[in-house]
């Protein structure tokens, strides 16, 4: 599944292994959103709207066919991590207004409810993230106000409740990856 993009797009696709298939856009347009789930069951959470709002709170679930609007996240972030699935899903870091500040929060979702979870030190923007709520990672990304200067190579776990610092990392920092995996087999690849 794949959605928004910039400037504040509402376009949506799925990718069914060999084609991709337009479908019924997104409520809201954005980018930079973080993303979880699968095809039939993805939530889209926050993103930019560059020139005018900037990281929003928007969230909005997906079921293979339409997108439905949800509870806003608590923060308005963009370029945030998300992992896990509809059921039980995260959005940790990314951008936060005013001005680009970086957020240190988690926020953990539940088929449209969320809580607050485990605060991630120090913050990440642009990072790969994967696995599930309870078995969660972010990979890389940046950590201060100019991501050609604080790109980092850690990665950090988290448990449900917690973040812990991995005691692996990768070989170049980079931020604005693709990942996918789990916490014992993941994935990062492109990036800057």
């Amino acid at each position: 599944l794949s959605f928004g993009g910039n400037p504040q797009l509402t376009t949506s696709a799925i990718y069914n292994g060999s084609s991709w298939t337009t479908n019924p856009g997104l409520n809201v347009g954005r980018h930079s959103a973080a993303g979880f789930g699968i095809s039939t069951a993805g939530v889209a959470v926050g993103g930019d709207q560059i020139p005018s709002t900037r990281q929003i709170t928007s969230t909005e679930s997906f079921d293979g066919s339409t997108w439905t609007e949800e509870t806003a996240n608590p923060t308005a972030t963009s370029c945030a991590g998300g992992f896990g699935t509809n059921a039980a899903g995260a959005v940790v870091g990314g951008f936060t207004p005013p001005s680009f500040a970086l957020t240190g929060v988690t926020n953990e979702y539940a088929a449209g409810t969320w809580t607050a979870g485990g605060a991630i030190s120090p913050s990440l923007v642009c990072m790969g993230s994967i696995g599930t709520q309870t078995a969660g990672m972010v990979i890389s990304g940046y950590n201060g106000p100019d991501e050609n200067t604080s790109r980092v190579t850690t990665v950090s776990d988290y448990n449900g409740t917690a973040w812990t610092a991995s005691p692996v990392s990768i070989t170049q920092a980079r931020n604005g990856m693709g990942s996918v995996g789990t916490q014992a087999l993941a994935l990062v690849y492109g990036g800057r």
